[in-house]
């Protein structure tokens, strides 16, 4: 398996994974996310992510097929005096498909963003998981990842 950046040639192989994270999450909190329209990503979506100096997104591959994807981006905590200065990265997406799992993709990827985060000055990660993803907790747990915050919420 290779961890590489992420093309715009990876495009489809990204679409498939976009489509199965984003079913997950309109199966997990549907007042909140939908399923998008077919790409669910545009290619001018992709090139403006692959284009930002503070975003990563790296694929996993083995034979030619994308087997995971990560995405994540730089943030620095705003310069407010009650909050400590620090460059954090935010893991948006990291997902394996559903038959490569369990065999150290989401790791491999995990340990990439990590690497790219260091080289940049980040001192911590930090990502969500929503609530009934207990497969992602475990997986975040056994890693090492513990809460932050909760973020609570209501319909009004």
């Amino acid at each position: 398996m290779q961890i590489r950046a992420a093309t715009g040639e990876d495009f489809v192989g990204l679409c498939r994974l976009w489509a199965a994270v984003d079913e997950l999450h309109a199966e997990l909190a549907p007042d909140f996310f939908r399923q998008p329209p077919e790409p669910p990503r545009s290619r001018a979506d992709l090139r403006r992510q692959l284009a930002d100096s503070d975003r990563l997104t790296l694929v996993a591959e083995e034979r030619g097929e994308l087997c995971g994807l990560a995405e994540a981006k730089l943030a620095d905590t705003p310069r407010e005096p009650q909050l400590q200065p620090r460059r954090r990265v935010y893991l948006d997406e990291l997902v394996v498909g559903p038959r490569w799992r369990r065999r150290g993709v989401g790791r491999a990827l995990l340990e990439a963003v990590e690497a790219w985060g260091r080289g940049r000055g980040a001192s911590d990660i930090l990502l969500t998981v929503w609530a009934g993803n207990a497969d992602a907790e475990a997986f975040y747990g056994e890693l090492g990842f513990r809460p932050q915050s909760h973020v609570l919420g209501r319909r009004l």
